[in-house]
C-alpha cells in the first residue's frame, strides 16, 4: 500500500470514530458542560453551608455573576486561618 492510501484509510478512520463519538457520546458531554453554581463554588472553596453569599447584610440579593465573582476573588478560608496562625507562631 503506498503512503497516500495508508493516509486515506487513517483519515477515513478516524473520522467513522469521530462519528461515532458524536452520535454516542456527545450530547452526555454536553449534558456536563455547566457553570458551577455560587452555592457549588462556595463549598468548593471550603466555605461552610452557613456561609451567605446570595445577598448583602440588608437582605438584597446579590446577582449570580456578583456571587460568583465574590467566590472567585476570596480566601479560601482555611488558607486564611493557616496564615494567620503562621503569622502569630
Amino acid at each position: 500500500m503506498n503512503k497516500e492510501k495508508e493516509y486515506e484509510a487513517l483519515r477515513e478512520r478516524a473520522e467513522e470514530s469521530t462519528r461515532h463519538f458524536e452520535l454516542n457520546y456527545s450530547k452526555d458531554l454536553r449534558d456536563l458542560d455547566r457553570m458551577l453554581k455560587p452555592e457549588e463554588l462556595k463549598l468548593a472553596q471550603g466555605f461552610p453551608k452557613s456561609y451567605i453569599i446570595d445577598r448583602d447584610p440588608d437582605g438584597n440579593p446579590y446577582p449570580v455573576k456578583d456571587q460568583v465573582a465574590r467566590i472567585g476573588n476570596s480566601v479560601v478560608p482555611i488558607m486564611a486561618m493557616k496564615l494567620a496562625q503562621a503569622n502569630i507562631a
